[in-house]
């Protein structure tokens, strides 16, 4: 897996599935005749031992049944073959919001340590840095 739709449940399987199984359809392929024709496109580099079909047809009838999700260059083969964008059979699903996070521990000594990550503006980021910055710079006796 490439991670393009992590976090997303099996419904962009299901999806993708369906995409698959309808172009299948109306080319009139099987997964055996996709597999060959997306084999073909599979550079002599990528190749392991002078393998001529590089991408079985049981992994296009996982494909089609949802069990699987393809690697991103088998996804770039078999939208080649059937004349598609790789997108168009299974989109990028937008990345999951990070989790933020922003606390305080403080010590029996009585220091207390920020642990902070999280999004913000970059003037307010900037105005926290220098609060903490200026805390650690040593006051001078004047």
């Amino acid at each position: 897996m490439f991670g393009m739709t992590a976090g997303a449940g099996k419904d962009h399987l299901i999806a993708f599935a369906h995409r698959l199984k309808r172009l299948l359809e109306e080319r009139h392929w099987s997964a055996a005749e996709l597999a060959r024709e997306a084999s073909k496109l599979v550079p002599e580099s990528h190749r392991k031992n002078d393998k001529r079909h590089v991408i079985g047809r049981h992994l296009i009838s996982a494909y089609c049944r949802g069990e699987n999700e393809p690697s991103r260059a088998h996804l770039t083969y078999i939208a080649k073959a059937l004349g598609v964008e790789p997108e168009s059979l299974l989109p990028i699903a937008p990345k999951a919001p990070a989790i933020q996070t922003a606390q305080a521990i403080t010590s029996l000594d009585g220091k207390t340590r920020l642990i902070i990550d999280v999004e913000v503006d970059t003037s307010v980021a900037m105005e926290v840095l220098a609060t903490i910055r200026s805390a650690l710079t040593p006051k001078t006796a004047s």
